[in-house]
Order: structure tokens, then C-alpha cells, then sequence
């Protein structure tokens, strides 16, 4: 049965040719009865909402984040006056509750492993650290940061590198400097690493931090003022964790506001998103492609925030599929890599019996696909591919393989 899935699943990424979906979920009030309704639907697409009726009587602001590793979408809510971990399984559309502590408004998720981190800071100027497994029902304190004279952090700019195990975040240290902060939240030993940014304007406001897990790159918001305090525009920026320096993407021309709680990234598009109002406080939907530096804006829920992206199909494809293998499980290797008009694919051994290659874009469609017939090397010629970011999967009657693939 488990074979036969992940055929269907290739076979399903294959016919999936029209414009790729990005699924979202967020929360809000239901205006009849008070409560806090779960939304899900797909940018930009006014017919493709979802609504699903919640017990919570309200939750804490910028709380959510969603669980690529199990399909789950997480909110720190209230019942009855209580703190309540509502769950939300995006794949069967199940609701649960748990009285597990909360974990902060400064939280992400490992992809690769499921398990939440979380920052916290107190008076004395450190950042804490910690590791949830909500399955287990466990949490602990992996490390701590000395930050004297930290005035506390900022929300909504952590990010995860689910390829290495890094937590980011980016705020002031003690000494007002606006810093990166890398922290190896899977090394034995605790370590971090800190790098003073270089902001294009030396007035600005760091948020809506994500990570993308296939140009490995870090992406915010950065919110630019003048020397009298006056905005001056938000930009799209990426961030260098080598050198701190911060460079503009893209200016959000004629979008002075933004809703908390409302960015989110989709792995597989390379797309950003939040929240946007224009100068007549209209609301819609920003989706800035980081692929080419330009954006569209539409249809968004009234009233929904506390939205993330639906990342199950990457995590699944990218990490739980095989590619989060160490070095001695890994069976598939692409030469050169990055390609230009065709790469030799690799294996171990060769393989018995039939085996389907696929090539998945950046935007989940199926761009390439053949039958390999019991060889170890194969000459895959990708000419017709424009240069971007790929993903190959190879499926034999044994196993499913993935790995990366840049066409230059």
C-alpha cells in the first residue's frame, strides 16, 4: 500500500500542470457566534475558502505556525479563559486540543523533524532557547544567549533551515546593534553565531523573517524611515548570514500598512506573502515572488490572520521522501550539479525492475518525467528546462529517492 502511494503521489505531482497552488490557513472571528473559525484557502483565489468552526474563544496574537513534518496547524488559543494548543491536521481537517504550555509569539518549526523552537527572553538580558516535541508531550531548554541590556525581541522574524538545523532570528542585541543570530539547534553542544547587519538604511525595522530551504536563502521585511522618523517605504531584502549584508529585493510601492501576524513563505514557489493595506486602507494579499523580484496583489479572507503556508507537500517530497538522509543512507547522486543541458543521475546499484523518473519545479509542476529501465547511470538531458530550482525524484518498486537540482 505504502508503494502504491507514492506511485499515485508521482503520478499526481506529474499531471499537476496548470499554475501552481499556494495553500494557506489562518484564523478568525466568527462574527454570529463569537468564536474563533479556522480558514483555509488557496492566495489570491476568492473560490477555494474553507471554513472550519473552532472552540476557542480567542488566542494569543502572532502565535501560529504550521508543522510541515506532520500537516499540522498550531495556534496558542483560549478557552474558557484558559491557554489551549489548538491543532489542526491541514490533511484530514481535524481539530485537537491540548493543555501543553504555550510556546511564544517568536517560534518555528523544523521541517525535517517536527519539532517547534522557540525564543524567550527575561530582565536580566538573555534569550533562551527551547525544543518542543509535541507528540511527546516534552519541552526543554537547549541553550541561552547573554545579551546584556537586551530591552526584550522582536516578533515575527525567526526562520528555519531545515537543510542544517538553524534557527535565525534578527533584532537588536544589548547594545541596540541589529544583529543575525544563527543558532545550531541540532548540535550536541549549543553554539550560535552572531553578525551585525549592514540595513541599506540605517533606519529600519526588521520583520516577517523566512528562510528558503531551496535557494537557501533568508528573506524579511524591512521597513525604512527618515532621520526624522518619517516612513519611507517597505522593502523585500535577503539577508547574507556570512557577511550581515541586507539587500532590497523589491520596494512594496503603495503599501504603507501591514497586518501582524500575516507573512508566510511557500517552499515550493519561492513565494512571500502578507497582509498589505493601501493608502485607502483597503486590504489584499501580497504574493512577492523572490524568484523575480516582483509581486501581484488580490483576494484575501476579511478578517483572517495568524496565516501560514501549507508546506506538507514540500517536506514530504524534500525531507521525509529521502532527501534528509545522511551521506552514508543517501543512493542518489546528480552530476554536475548545478546543470546546464543534462546531468548523469547515479545510484548505488542498479535497481530491479521498472524505476519513474520525475522533475518537479520550484512551482510543483511536473516539467519532466520518464521510465528508466535497471541501470546504475543514467544521462537525463534537461535542455528544455529553463535555469531555476528543481526537484528529481526517482520511484522503484523498492523505494522512493529525491534530490535537489539547480538547471543554470
Amino acid at each position: 500500500m505504502k508503494m502504491k502511494l507514492l506511485f499515485l503521489l508521482a503520478a499526481a505531482l506529474c499531471m499537476n500542470t496548470g499554475r501552481a497552488q499556494i495553500n494557506l490557513i489562518g484564523a478568525a472571528v466568527n462574527q454570529e457566534s463569537g468564536k474563533i473559525d479556522l480558514v483555509k484557502w488557496q492566495a489570491l483565489e476568492p473560490g477555494s475558502i474553507e471554513v472550519f468552526p473552532t472552540a476557542l474563544d480567542g488566542y494569543l496574537l502572532t502565535t501560529s505556525a504550521f508543522n510541515a513534518y506532520n500537516s499540522h496547524y498550531y495556534l496558542n488559543g483560549i478557552i474558557d479563559q484558559s491557554n489551549t494548543l489548538l491543532g489542526f491536521d491541514s490533511q484530514t481537517n481535524t481539530l485537537s486540543y491540548n493543555a501543553f504550555s504555550a510556546f511564544s509569539n517568536i517560534s518555528e518549526i523544523d521541517m525535517s523533524t517536527g519539532l517547534i523552537y522557540t525564543l524567550t527572553s527575561d530582565t536580566e538580558g538573555f534569550i533562551y532557547v527551547e525544543e518542543f516535541n509535541i507528540e511527546a508531550g516534552t519541552d526543554t531548554i537547549i541553550g541561552a544567549i547573554a545579551e546584556p541590556g537586551l530591552m526584550g525581541l522582536v516578533v515575527d522574524a525567526i526562520g528555519f533551515n531545515s537543510n542544517d538545523g538553524v534557527l535565525y532570528y534578527v533584532g537588536p542585541d544589548g547594545n541596540s546593534n541589529y544583529c543575525l543570530f544563527a543558532i545550531a539547534v541540532r548540535s550536541e553542544v549549543f553554539s550560535f553565531e552572531k553578525t551585525i547587519l549592514n540595513l541599506p538604511s540605517p533606519f529600519g525595522n526588521i520583520t516577517s523573517v523566512q528562510y528558503d530551504n531551496v535557494s537557501n536563502t533568508i528573506f524579511a521585511m524591512n521597513a525604512t524611515f527618515d532621520e526624522m522618523g518619517n516612513y519611507t517605504g517597505n522593502y523585500i531584502v535577503d539577508i547574507d548570514g556570512l557577511s550581515g549584508e541586507v539587500s532590497n529585493r523589491g520596494l512594496l510601492a503603495g503599501f504603507p500598512y501591514y497586518l501582524a501576524g500575516s507573512s508566510s513563505y511557500d517552499q515550493n514557489t519561492g513565494n512571500m506573502m502578507v497582509v498589505a493595506f493601501d493608502t485607502a486602507f483597503i486590504q489584499q494579499m501580497i504574493v512577492f515572488s523572490t524568484r523575480t523580484n516582483s509581486f501581484v496583489t488580490g483576494f484575501v479572507p476579511d478578517n483572517v490572520s495568524e496565516i501560514v503556508c501549507d508546506n506538507a507537500r514540500f517536506a514530504q517530497n524534500t525531507y521525509i521522501t529521502g532527501t534528509a538522509k545522511t551521506a552514508a543512507d543517501q543512493s542518489l547522486s546528480i552530476y554536475p550539479n548545478p546543470a546546464h543541458n543534462a546531468f548523469w543521475l547515479s545510484l548505488d546499484s542498479a535497481e530491479d525492475g521498472p524505476l519513474h523518473l520525475s522533475i518537479i519545479d520550484a512551482g510543483g509542476r511536473c516539467v519532466h518525467n520518464e521510465h528508466l529501465n535497471g541501470q546504475q547511470h543514467y544521462n537525463i538531458d534537461v535542455s528544455e528546462l529553463q535555469p531555476g530550482f528543481y526537484l528529481v525524484n526517482m520511484v522503484s518498486q523498492q523505494k522512493t529517492l529525491s534530490s535537489k537540482l539547480i538547471i543554470k
